[in-house]
């Protein structure tokens, strides 16, 4: 499963810069370092991302394992706001608790046998 995913989204990454550049539109990199740093985190973040997920899958099972998936978004805007000192926007912050209370509600409903 794990190398399915990993192989179709390499190329996806690779083909997506190589239309940019054929069709001369503008990579907004100044540098080949700048490009190359852009292509390993976008690379490395999809492939650690989900590797971690199937593996997460197999370790505690689809349900727990989709309601950690579900907090990426949050979990990226605390990580933006403590880290890189960005501001949460009234509809940031109202999105982020929504998603909590959804996980909550998800996960404390009786189970049905």
């Amino acid at each position: 499963m794990e190398l399915i995913f990993i192989a179709t989204n390499i190329p996806i990454t690779l083909i997506a810069g190589i239309s940019a550049v054929v069709k001369g539109e503008p990579l907004w990199v100044n540098s080949f370092d700048q490009g190359l740093y852009i292509v390993l985190l976008a690379v490395l973040n999809v492939l650690v991302a989900r590797l971690a997920f199937f593996k997460a899958i197999r370790l505690i099972g689809t349900s727990k394992a989709s309601a950690i998936d579900m907090l990426e978004p949050v979990i990226s805007a605390m990580g933006g706001y403590l880290f890189f000192r960005e501001t949460l926007s009234a509809h940031t912050t109202i999105g982020m608790l929504l998603i909590m209370v959804v996980i909550l509600i998800i996960h404390l409903r009786p189970k049905e046998e």
